[in-house]
C-alpha cells in the first residue's frame, strides 16, 4: 500500500525574503533549526540588501539573486517585509513566476482588509497564504523567543506549527485568516496608547519635579504597571534614549493605521488610537519619524 505523503513532507524547499531587524534573526534561527523539522529541507534566503545574507554564508543556507527565485522554488515561503506595500510590490513583481500549490507566510504587520485581498487572489493559483505576525522584542527574535499570532484553519496551523517553533516560543492559533493580524494590530494600537500616557505622564511628573525614572518605578508596583511601562517607560521614555536602530515612529504608525482602518470599515470610533496618531504626526513634523516610537515624549516640552 503506498503511503500518502503529507503538506509538510512536500514542503522541502524553505524560502525566507526579508532579513532586517526582526526577518534576520528569525532566520538564523529557521537555518539553524530547520534539519531537526524537515531533515530533507533545503533554506533559501534573500534580501535586496546583500549585507544582510552575509551571516548565511558559513551556514548550509542557498543564498538567492531575487525574492522571484525563491518565489519560483520554493513550496513554503516565509515573508518579513515592512509593510503591505513591499508585499504587494513583491506579488506584482513575481506574477506569473509563482510555485502553483505553495504556502506563503506573512510574518511581518500587514492590513486585515489587504490579508484577505491577497489571499483570496492567491488561492486561484492554489497559493495558501497564512498570516502569522511577530510580537516582541528583536532580542526574543535573537532567542527564538518571540510571540507569533496565526491566522489559518486548523489544519493549515497544525502543518506549520513544529516550523514556526523554530523562530518563536509561544505560537497562537487565533483564528481563520486574518484573525493573526486582527490580534497584532490590536496589541499594537493598545501598546501605542499605553507608551502615550507614560509620556504625558512623565511630562506632568517631570515638570512637578520628580524625575521620570522614580516614578515609574513606584507606578509598578501598583495596578499602572505594564509591560510598556517596564520596557518603553523605563528603558526609553525615562533616560530619554530613542535610537534610530529600534522600532521607530513610521513603523509605528503604519501599524496604527491598519488598526484604524479596520475600525472605520467596521464604523467604529478610535478616538484613543486618533489622538496617538496625531502625536504620530507632529514627531514626523519633527524629524523624529525615524527614532524610537516613545520619541513622543520629546514632543512634551
Amino acid at each position: 500500500m503506498t503511503r500518502t505523503t503529507s503538506t509538510q513532507e512536500r514542503q522541502s524547499q524553505v524560502g525566507f525574503i526579508g532579513l532586517g531587524v526582526m526577518g534576520q534573526a528569525m532566520c538564523l534561527n529557521l537555518a539553524r533549526k530547520l534539519s531537526t523539522i524537515k531533515p530533507d529541507a533545503e533554506l533559501h534566503v534573500y534580501d535586496q540588501n546583500p549585507e544582510r545574507s552575509e551571516v548565511f554564508k558559513a551556514m548550509a543556507v542557498r543564498i538567492c539573486e531575487s525574492a522571484n527565485e525563491i518565489l519560483a522554488r520554493c513550496e513554503l515561503v516565509f515573508l518579513s517585509l515592512p509593510s503591505g506595500v513591499e508585499i504587494a510590490q513583491l506579488l506584482d513583481l513575481s506574477a506569473g513566476r509563482r510555485k502553483t500549490g505553495q504556502w506563503i507566510i506573512d510574518c511581518g504587520t500587514t492590513s486585515v482588509i489587504q490579508t484577505k485581498t491577497i489571499a483570496e487572489a492567491l488561492s486561484k493559483e492554489s497559493i495558501i497564504w497564512i498570516d502569522a505576525p511577530v510580537a516582541r522584542t528583536r532580542e526574543a527574535a535573537i532567542k527564538g523567543q518571540l510571540a507569533m499570532m496565526v491566522g489559518a484553519s486548523p489544519e493549515q496551523f497544525d502543518t506549520i506549527k513544529p516550523i514556526l517553533a523554530t523562530m518563536a516560543s509561544d505560537i497562537s492559533h487565533c483564528g481563520a485568516l486574518g484573525t493573526g493580524q486582527l490580534c497584532k494590530i490590536l496589541n499594537n494600537m493598545i501598546l501605542f496608547q499605553t507608551v502615550e500616557a507614560l509620556a504625558s505622564a512623565a511630562a506632568i511628573s517631570e515638570a512637578y519635579g520628580l524625575e521620570a525614572e522614580m516614578l515609574f518605578s513606584i507606578l509598578s508596583q501598583g495596578s499602572a504597571d505594564s509591560f510598556a511601562l517596564r520596557n518603553h517607560g523605563l528603558k526609553a521614555i525615562a533616560p530619554r534614549v530613542f535610537p534610530e536602530s529600534a522600532f521607530p515612529v513610521s513603523y509605528a504608525q503604519k501599524d496604527l493605521s491598519y488598526a484604524l482602518e479596520l475600525a472605520e470599515s467596521l464604523g467604529i470610533r478610535c478616538e484613543g488610537a486618533q489622538t496617538v496618531d496625531h502625536r504620530f504626526d507632529l514627531a514626523i513634523k519633527n524629524g523624529l519619524s525615524n527614532h524610537y516610537f516613545p520619541v513622543i515624549r520629546s514632543l512634551y516640552k
